[in-house]
């Protein structure tokens, strides 16, 4: 199967080289790289490293980057997906959690939406509705069994096993 999302790297304007599976990119002073690891079952099969400042995260990178990046990550589980549903994997909570957010470009409910999903904590119904819909779209779309409670200004996504 073609590798669409090398090749999506191949292609972009500020790809300068491959080495194996690290995809480097450059714009300017800035020098990115694209990591690709081994196998589906990774949380995070698909990494990052900023070769300019290394304390910089992936929050504060380049629109353009940030950009090309989730794209990436998208098109890989979109072409792994019958091979994980072959072996009865999901994509991990944790990476839909976080692209999710950062697709969104919303660092700042990363920690509570995770901490919604994993440790049952309620959020703000006011604040939070909108990105937790979204949560609940991808994780439904990922074949997760998901509900979504309301109780007065509280809302919680819980995933049925």
């Amino acid at each position: 199967m073609k590798e669409k999302e090398k090749e999506l790297i191949r292609n972009h304007p500020y790809f300068i080289k491959e080495e194996e599976n690290n995809f480097h990119l450059k714009k300017d002073a800035w020098h990115s790289v694209i990591i690709f690891k081994e196998g589906i079952q990774e949380k995070f099969p698909i990494r990052w490293r900023n070769e300019t400042d290394d304390e910089v995260n992936l929050w504060e990178m380049k629109k353009w980057f940030l950009e090309l990046y989730i794209e990436v990550n998208e098109l890989y589980f979109k072409k792994n997906q019958i091979r994980m549903l072959a072996k009865g994997m999901k994509r991990n909570i944790d990476n839909i959690i976080y692209f999710t957010c950062l697709k969104e470009n919303k660092r700042d409910c990363f920690e509570s939406m995770w901490d919604m999903m994993i440790n049952k904590i309620p959020l703000e119904r006011k604040e939070s509705l909108s990105l937790v819909e979204k949560l609940k779209e991808k994780l439904e779309k990922e074949r997760y069994e998901v509900s979504l409670q309301e109780e007065d200004e509280k809302i919680l996504l819980i995933i049925h096993k």
